[in-house]
């Protein structure tokens, strides 16, 4: 089963051309983290749609004015568990 992962987050309070989403292992802090998107995101919402089950991901986004960069967001990790079972039933006697 295809996963996914769908991030947001509040604007910045400055105006900006876009932001920019990073993706990377969760606990191998910001350094091990790649850009997901090679134009900028001009939204406050994200859909990754390369997520593997098993893994723990971490993401960030930074927000990007001309050549400036900010500094990150806040990182958040997502677990990507399998899908649960379906068509559970119960036959009582």
């Amino acid at each position: 089963m295809a996963h996914q992962a769908l991030l947001s987050w509040v604007a910045s309070i400055d105006p900006v051309d876009g932001y920019r989403v990073y993706k990377g292992i969760a606990g191998a802090g910001s350094e091990g983290a790649t850009p997901l998107n090679s134009a900028l995101v001009t939204a406050t919402t994200f859909t990754d749609p390369d997520v593997t089950e098993g893994e723990t991901l971490a993401y960030y986004v930074t927000s990007v004015k001309g050549t400036l960069e900010s500094i990150h967001s806040n990182e958040v990790t997502a677990e990507i568990l399998p899908a649960p079972p379906t068509g559970l039933t119960v036959t009582v006697s």
